[in-house]
């Protein structure tokens, strides 16, 4: 069981960074900007209510956090920023000191970029090793290839 869920997890988060989600700057564009800022407040205010901050942070405070985590991460996909907004809720970059403030989301923000760049890295080495395997099991043996070059030779 533990098997399944770990592939499971893996497939998801291979999901996050390689599936076809829109990123966020494209469902400003399609929605508009404050469609995306929306979705970010209402992971904010999941994930300050979560620690208990909700009587410190003024909506105010909110909005701005979620404008600046928009400046900071428009590249990114919704799957991704999900993926992002979890791990912060599951304290995987540490626990907040009180209620969760700007330097926290974009310190945990600078964390999952980290993990991303390597994931990414992960899989673009792993398929490169795939093409090298293709192009071997394609390639045409060495006497054979001898033989293909002798045979050329004659002909001219």
């Amino acid at each position: 069981m533990d098997n399944l869920l770990a592939f499971t997890q893996q497939r998801f988060i291979d999901r996050c960074y390689f599936g076809i989600a829109p990123t966020l700057v494209t469902v400003a564009q399609t929605y508009g900007e404050n469609t995306a800022i929306a979705f970010l407040i209402a992971m904010i205010v999941l994930i300050v209510e979560r620690f208990g901050g909700n009587d410190k942070m003024q909506p105010g405070d909110i909005e701005d956090l979620a404008k600046q985590l928009y400046d900071k991460c428009y590249d990114l996909k919704l799957s991704e920023l999900l993926l992002y907004f979890r791990r912060v809720l599951d304290c995987d970059y540490g626990a907040p000191y009180g209620a969760p403030r700007a330097p926290y989301f974009l310190t945990c923000l600078g964390r999952f970029r980290q993990q991303r760049i390597v994931a990414i890295e992960e899989e673009e080495s792993r398929l490169r090793a795939l093409q090298r395997e293709e192009a071997a099991r394609r390639a045409v043996p060495p006497p054979e290839h001898c033989w293909l070059d002798e045979m050329k030779m004659k002909r001219m």
